[in-house]
């Protein structure tokens, strides 16, 4: 009797075992998948941002727009402003530094400035 108990127990361990380790697989491919994913997003916000300015939604003119990429999207250089544009899609929120950014602009920390050649 005690040996099967034993035998018991031990296939219930087994099965236990074997259950957290395919637990522990599903998080595995669930965590890779999720960054699967995050990067086919970070490559179609890439895309989406270099075609955006020939779109109606664009609040200016395709060829006044040109793409910095990093740490704001671009910059419109219209007739009668300049324009810094953060292009976002869904939910996309402005990292720490585009607000930084933002902040400066709104506050008019902008300046010109010309750098010459000997």
């Amino acid at each position: 009797m005690i040996e099967y108990l034993a035998f018991i127990i031990v296939l219930l361990l087994l099965v236990v075992y074997l259950q957290f380790k395919e637990l522990r697989m599903l998080k595995e491919e669930r965590s890779e998948f999720a960054a699967n994913k995050q990067r086919i997003l970070t490559k179609h916000g890439l895309i989406f941002e270099q075609l955006i300015p020939f779109s109606k939604n664009f609040p200016g003119e395709a060829r006044d727009f040109r793409f910095l990429g990093n740490p704001i999207d671009g910059v419109i250089f219209a007739k009668d402003k300049v324009q810094f544009v953060e292009i976002k899609m869904n939910t996309s929120q402005l990292n720490d530094r585009q607000k930084q950014i933002k902040e400066m602009i709104e506050k008019k920390k902008v300046e010109w400035i010309e750098v010459r050649g000997d």
